[in-house]
């Protein structure tokens, strides 16, 4: 069935898709009038309408019109047309930010980001980032690992501005599984939290809780290329790796590389590879890189 003809069923045919995103176990759909549709696991109420069973055609969240929404592992995230910040799903670690630690199965108001004007969200596993027009930075959830970038690892309930940025104008973020990263506006790459396997672009194998800078600040260091040129324009992250572009088209990547995750075959001997683990599950071991 064309993705045209599902929707056909809910809207006009002025109402034309846009934009689709997806989740590990949940899609959507945001329409040009503000409506949203999702569909797939319904587990934790993370659809957001009303339920929490599975949904294998798309249902629409009734009542609300979103402008911006971004799904999680489990849960999901709304920025309403009128500028409001919602979440629904999943909820044990306060990853919703509504100042409790239960799961909700409709969008509720996260009401400390009220007065703020949210522009993007970020979902790792058990926290969350958004990022404000003016380039604050604000963080909650699972901050068992520093994921937070507060100093600690403790768990909030509601957003809380990571402090370190106060003095810096943040313009991308994203969050991996127990880790998260952010690029100022003057091109300096952040990351903080989980680093086992130098998910954070980092040959230092610990956990950080605060901000930190990257191996990629020191290839900017030392590189002849031009500053222009290596300039930030992408960063994503995965369960165990990340990965940037810059503006030359360049993909640098680091974390985890036993699946093929960093695009390229690690070896013992090339100059970046800072390690290995024994994987007794699979009887192999895992390449670790710090960029490539």
């Amino acid at each position: 069935m064309r993705l045209e003809s599902m929707f056909s069923r809910f809207k006009p045919e002025k109402d034309k898709e846009f934009l689709r995103r997806k989740s590990a176990t949940t899609s959507l759909t945001e329409l040009q009038h503000g409506n949203v549709y999702l569909w797939g696991s319904g587990k934790d109420g993370r659809l957001g309408n009303g339920r929490s069973t599975n949904e294998s055609n798309p249902v629409c969240i009734r009542d609300l019109k979103f402008s911006k929404v971004i799904c999680g592992y489990h849960n999901t995230f709304g920025i309403s047309t009128d500028g409001l910040v919602y979440g629904w799903g999943r909820n044990e670690n306060g990853q919703l930010g509504v100042g409790n630690t239960m799961n909700t199965p409709i969008p509720v108001n996260i009401t400390p980001l009220n007065k703020i004007t949210i522009v993007n969200i970020a979902c790792g596993w058990q926290h969350s980032l958004a990022l404000s027009t003016t380039g604050r930075l604000f963080s909650w959830g699972c901050g068992d690992e520093g994921q937070l970038g507060h100093g600690d690892n403790f768990e909030l309930i509601s957003p809380a501005e990571i402090k370190f940025f106060e003095k810096a104008q943040i313009s991308l973020i994203a969050c991996g599984h127990s880790q998260s990263a952010a690029v100022a506006n003057d091109g300096t790459l952040y990351t903080w939290g989980h680093n086992s396997d130098c998910r954070l672009m980092n040959s230092h194998q610990l956990s950080f809780y605060i901000p930190t800078l990257t191996e990629f600040h020191k290839y900017k260091t030392g590189s002849q290329e031009l500053e222009e040129d290596l300039e930030i324009c992408s960063i994503s992250m995965g369960s165990t790796h990340m990965c940037l572009v810059t503006a030359n088209g360049k993909v640098f990547a680091a974390g985890r590389g036993s699946e093929g995750q960093l695009g390229k075959k690690l070896t013992r001997e090339m100059k970046n590879v800072v390690g290995y683990d024994n994987d007794t599950e699979n009887g192999e071991e895992n390449e670790k890189c710090c960029w490539l």
